[in-house]
């Protein structure tokens, strides 16, 4: 629920407004999809999304270390790209 005054009025009182259509769009769309071909982009296992994991958040040392080569080959390759048209 989320609360909104009237500010022009001479009575302060608070109005509640409902929030949860688009939660329930989001719920209805997750069913249609095939859980059995989801796969977890946190533990690896399929069936679940990454946000609905029940294991710890996994910050992986190996993922940041081929992040970081990927984007040091990247910015490699763009320099020899570019020396190679001058």
């Amino acid at each position: 629920l989320r609360t909104s005054s009237i500010s022009q009025s001479t009575n302060k009182k608070q109005e509640f407004v409902k929030l949860d259509d688009k939660k329930v769009e989001k719920k209805d769309d997750e069913k249609r999809r095939d859980m059995s071909k989801v796969k977890c982009y946190n533990c690896k296992k399929e069936g679940h999304f990454a946000k609905d994991c029940k294991k710890a958040k996994v910050k992986d040392y190996n993922y940041y270390k081929t992040k970081i080569l990927l984007a040091k080959k990247d910015n490699d390759e763009q320099v020899l790209f570019t020396g190679d048209q001058a």
